[in-house]
């Protein structure tokens, strides 16, 4: 269950982005000015949207009530682990209330009689996106009914639970998959290369801070690991390292002091100090560590190095050679756990050898490439091919949302000679292809038949039934207009795909600037505008007669909107 929710909610964030994209574009900020003041446009545009949104708002907003309705209910009925009897009829009542308001929903669309044209197409996206949201939820609640009545999700024996979670840990704990994966081993070995190297030098080294057989270093470094899918060395980080092993080794010292002074030969109270001390330490950081957006890594290494100084018997009676010796040996701990850190960084930085600007740069232009294979296999009319593409595509896209922090100029020791793309630049190029990937994931959901509980892009397997689909995109490729489409939106994809990458490297300068100044390729939206009016009356000769009946169940299977969607979403998509 929780693994098809996470599937439900990531497509329902794609579909977001859709949504997102139609509230921006300027048409339909009209069209939602239309339907809150009933204004009419300069050029008389709203005079049929109002009456549309007249007849569609009261079954839109019912469904989204009912739908929430239903949301809640089922996030509600998880909390305890165990779904009872009420749950579950409160649970099929509010699903019954969601596909009455489904069919409603429906209806209020049948009669306002859209065409397939681009008149509203951007309201029909966003109708049929929130279809998409309620049927999604109420597949996923039908599951979980069913679950619950095949007896998957009562308590088991608390016993038998436990060990069960223990051997799965276990296991997923030496899982081959995980340990042999190049990423992992690159993180093993960074970070063994580094405590073997300390090790080695407190074992040999002696003299100045260093003592033989010091386990001082290599310790440090078992609670100090890189972490696994850092690309670049973080010197931000470091310096927070220091800071906190820094302070963690010191403060205790201070604070020890301060109790032997005032408690004296007083032991107990010396005991009652040492006691306080040390619950106010650790409640201090750990409130700061939970609260502190800035400096949580800090104030845990802080409280976690300080925490076994402040443990340590107070030394009342110690006379001053033992002091003495007492403090060497708190310097050189500090000394080692300095070098220490120093070496985990050099030895980072050795490893890394391409930076995150050029990973970036890979990722992204990955990421291209697959957008370009799934434009191909649109005309193509290959269904597997576009799920296939958009999957690669939203998996290149995450890895390169996970590095772009590591490509902030500001990490870096010092700024070179090299022109990176600024972070705002490389921010905005995120953004849009997000967009970008949403549209694709929109146009994966038109040309698939609706399967209950199916991610869209979890399974290379086709559809069972290929009706509409199939028939989707014969109508839609089939159409002479999609030739121009295929001049025009081909060669933009290219561009997209040579100069973002190059862009990201400040490579090519001229190269990629020359590109952007192409009319004919940069210019693509505004050529398909008008072959898109074309493309809209011809898809909507070519509906054989036997399909031109709407559904009157969903609005998911509805032909005419899906082919709507179909062409708007190549026009958004440039």
């Amino acid at each position: 269950l929780l693994a098809k929710f996470v599937s439900t909610v990531v497509d329902i964030r794609e579909w977001l982005f859709v949504v997102k994209t139609c509230v921006l574009r300027e048409d339909s900020v009209v069209s939602l000015d239309c339907r809150q003041h009933g204004d009419n446009g300069d050029n008389g545009e709203c005079n049929w949207r109002g009456p549309f949104w007249k007849m569609m708002r009261d079954a839109i907003d019912n469904l989204t009530s009912t739908t929430i309705e239903l949301t809640w209910v089922c996030l509600k009925a998880f909390q305890d682990g165990e779904m009872t009897k009420d749950e579950i009829r409160k649970i099929k009542r509010r699903m019954v209330s969601v596909k009455a308001n489904q069919r409603l929903l429906v209806q209020a669309f049948a009669k306002a009689a859209l065409p397939i044209s681009e008149d509203l197409s951007g309201e029909q996206t966003f109708i049929f996106a929130l279809a998409c949201w309620s049927r999604q939820t109420h597949d996923f609640a039908a599951l979980t009914v069913t679950a619950a009545r095949e007896g998957a999700l009562h308590k088991s024996n608390s016993v038998t639970s436990v060990a069960r979670s223990v051997r799965d840990g276990f296991c997923d704990l030496f899982d081959k998959q995980v340990l042999l994966k190049h990423q992992h081993l690159k993180y093993a070995f960074r970070n063994w290369v580094s405590i073997c190297l300390c090790y080695l030098l407190g074992y040999y080294l002696s003299g100045s801070i260093f003592t033989r057989y010091n386990y001082v270093m290599a310790m440090t470094l078992t609670l100090l690991f890189v972490p696994e899918g850092s690309h670049v060395i973080e010197y931000e980080k470091c310096a927070h390292r220091l800071l906190g092993v820094f302070v963690g080794k010191s403060l205790p010292i201070i604070i020890i002091a301060l109790i032997q002074q005032i408690a004296g030969h007083s032991s107990s109270l010396g005991l009652l100090l040492q006691v306080a001390a040390t619950w106010s330490y650790v409640t201090f950081f750990c409130f700061l560590y939970y609260d502190s957006d800035k400096w949580s890594y800090v104030t845990c290494l802080i409280g976690g190095f300080g925490i076994y100084g402040l443990m340590e018997p107070l030394y009342a009676n110690a006379d001053e050679s033992s002091l003495n010796t007492l403090f060497v040996s708190k310097y050189r701990e500090i000394g080692n756990v300095t070098v220490a850190v120093f070496i985990q960084a050099a030895i980072h930085s050795v490893l890394s050898r391409r930076s995150p600007y050029l990973l970036f740069s890979k990722r992204m232009q990955r990421f291209g490439n697959a957008l370009q294979e799934g434009v191909q296999a649109l005309f193509d009319r290959d269904i597997s091919g576009i799920r296939t593409a958009t999957r690669e595509a939203s998996g290149h896209l995450a890895l390169a949302k996970a590095l772009a922090p590591e490509c902030d100029p500001k990490l870096r020791l010092y700024r070179g000679g090299a022109d990176h793309v600024q972070m705002l630049v490389r921010h905005s190029i995120l953004h849009y292809a997000e967009l970008v990937l949403g549209e694709l994931h929109m146009l994966v959901t038109v040309v698939e038949t609706w399967t209950p509980n199916h991610a869209l892009l979890d399974s290379d397997e086709d559809s069972d039934d290929g009706h509409y689909d199939l028939c989707l995109l014969d109508i839609l490729c089939g159409c002479a207009s999609m030739n121009q489409v295929r001049e025009q939106v081909t060669p933009c994809v290219d561009v997209l795909v040579h100069v973002m990458p190059s862009m990201m490297r400040a490579k090519n300068k001229g190269t990629w600037r020359d590109m952007l100044r192409k009319p004919t390729e940069v210019q693509a939206d505004l050529l398909l505008e008008t072959v898109g009016r074309n493309l809209y009356k011809e898809v909507s000769q070519r509906v054989p007669a036997d399909l031109n009946q709407r559904d009157e169940e969903d609005l998911t299977n509805d032909l005419h909107i899906r082919l709507t969607i179909a062409v708007w979403t190549l026009q958004r998509l440039t």
